[in-house]
């Protein structure tokens, strides 16, 4: 057994083994084969290394396609190199968001109108839509318009903070404090009344009094400006 044993030199004493130098044809034999191993093996192992590594890019790498499979209607594809390549024959179903215009209402013998007043009154978000705006520009001029909708606006935040259906503006016809009729008549006694008697409210201390009866006068100032100064 101690016989068999390889040395250092590579040669087996007993049976006169040189499979480093020897030239002996089976021994040119195994040393080409023991190469030709040892050289599959490195090679092996160099092939797991990388496929490992690439592995770890993978889930990033396929997340990346996954968001990126169409653009619009067109497929895309990126190669090992991250660059984008478009193929033109494969489309999907994909339709384009149709825009909705809203539309703007046309008020009898004045047209269609989108000014600041109604641009105003979208953006502050009150009770006031488009058909009761149609109504009140029947009835009131350009100027008076601004003041009346200046007005809802300091008395209840134009109709948010009451519950009446078409009076905004506090109004009380006839000292009447629940006057809160139809929208058509509302609109004509409001651009009526505010035209007649009240188009310096806000910038007049005494008209304002008189409107407010002295409540809270400067919050409502204030809140009157702010509006009647954004149309």
């Amino acid at each position: 057994m101690k016989n068999i044993l390889r040395d250092q030199f590579g040669k087996f004493k007993s049976l006169k083994i040189d499979v480093l130098d020897g030239q002996k044809k089976w021994e040119v034999i195994f040393r080409r084969v023991f190469v030709l191993l040892v050289g599959a093996l490195i090679i092996y192992l160099l092939l797991l290394a990388f496929v490992g590594k690439k592995d770890q890019n993978v889930p990033e790498v396929q997340a990346d396609e996954e968001k990126a499979q169409w653009e619009g209607d067109q497929k895309i594809e990126y190669d090992d190199n991250g660059k984008k390549w478009y193929i033109h024959e494969e489309y999907n179903n994909y339709v384009p968001p149709v825009e909705v215009v809203e539309e703007v209402p046309e008020v009898p013998g004045k047209g269609v109108i989108d000014d600041s007043i109604r641009q105003y009154i979208k953006s502050y978000g009150g009770k006031i839509d488009d058909g009761y705006l149609s109504l009140l520009r029947e009835y009131c001029d350009g100027d008076t318009l601004k003041v009346v909708v200046a007005i809802s606006v300091a008395e209840t935040g134009m109709g948010k903070n009451t519950n009446k259906q078409s009076n905004y503006w506090g109004w009380h016809l006839g000292g009447d404090s629940s006057y809160d009729p139809g929208l058509s008549e509302m609109a004509q006694e409001i651009c009526r009344g505010i035209n007649k008697s009240y188009m310096s409210i806000g910038y007049n201390r005494a008209v304002t009094e008189a409107y407010t009866g002295g409540d809270r006068v400067e919050t409502w100032i204030n809140n009157y400006k702010i509006a009647f100064e954004s149309m």
